[in-house]
């Protein structure tokens, strides 16, 4: 038999089709949560911020060349049991290349993040008052430190 399927999406009209009330949504993901259907498809709002550990498979339709946002999607799954997230993709299309560029990116944060992770405190905290001037100053040499922890590869 066919799963039972609700669908979940933000609270605009788009294309003549009316947007879900914060109400309906919450109601939706309740009702999912509780076992009452089994597969919810959602637009790119349930790609952030949705609590629902008993998410085990995430089908994406494309994929996104960001790494942030591939990040955010994979985590829609996988939190009380192992998770798994399929992206579909045309073979020789953009589609192909977004993958690609969000899988590198996302390989080239994790190394930032373990590198950062591994270094000693001292490293990654500024120990010298800085020199008073604008937040966009103080971000910008917060940032070449930490592009230092980037390195090659």
């Amino acid at each position: 038999s066919l799963p039972d399927i609700e669908r979940f999406m933000g609270q605009g009209t788009r294309q003549g089709r009316k947007g879900m009330s914060q109400k309906q949504q919450g109601e939706t993901l309740a009702n999912f949560a509780a076992g009452g259907f089994t597969v919810l498809c959602g637009t790119s709002i349930a790609e952030e911020g949705l609590d629902v550990p008993q998410v085990d498979l995430v089908v994406f339709y494309e994929p996104v060349a960001s790494d942030v946002r591939l990040i955010q999607r994979k985590g829609r799954t996988g939190r009380d049991a192992p998770g798994k997230v399929v992206i579909l993709t045309t073979n020789r299309t953009m589609d192909e290349r977004y993958l690609w560029a969000g899988m590198k990116r996302e390989r080239q944060m994790k190394r930032l993040v373990r590198r950062l992770a591994d270094a000693p405190l001292e490293h990654v905290v500024r120990k010298d008052p800085v020199d008073e001037g604008t937040t966009a100053a103080k971000g910008a040499s917060e940032q070449k430190e930490l592009a230092d922890f980037a390195g090659p590869g």
